[in-house]
């Protein structure tokens, strides 16, 4: 079932979060350029905020894991969190950068 897919060691679980945390941030770009194409204008994308909102929906679908897993809730004290937090926000941070001009 869905089991298999959970993490079941920190090496996992930062993977699991860096996967989906990234998959929810392609997600809200992806709807953010239909809606400007759409639109046929650009509009302004607050690129922390869809980092945070990544983390948050990672870290929600974690817990909620957690009910079914719970092996998983130790896992959770684990401070890598942080860190993929800083690394996601500095990247796309330097994306928005480098084709701002």
């Amino acid at each position: 079932m869905l089991a298999s897919y959970l993490p079941t060691d920190s090496d996992e679980l930062a993977q699991f979060t860096v996967i989906l945390s990234f998959a929810y941030t392609s997600v809200a770009y992806a709807f953010w350029g239909i809606r400007c194409a759409v639109r046929g204008a650009y509009s302004h994308i607050d690129y922390v905020a869809k980092v945070f909102g990544a983390v948050t929906f990672t870290s929600s679908t974690l817990v909620i894991a957690s009910v079914f897993e719970k092996s998983i809730i130790p896992l959770l004290g684990d401070l890598r969190m942080f860190m993929i937090i800083a690394g996601m926000c500095g990247g796309i941070y330097s994306i928005h950068a480098l084709f701002k001009g």
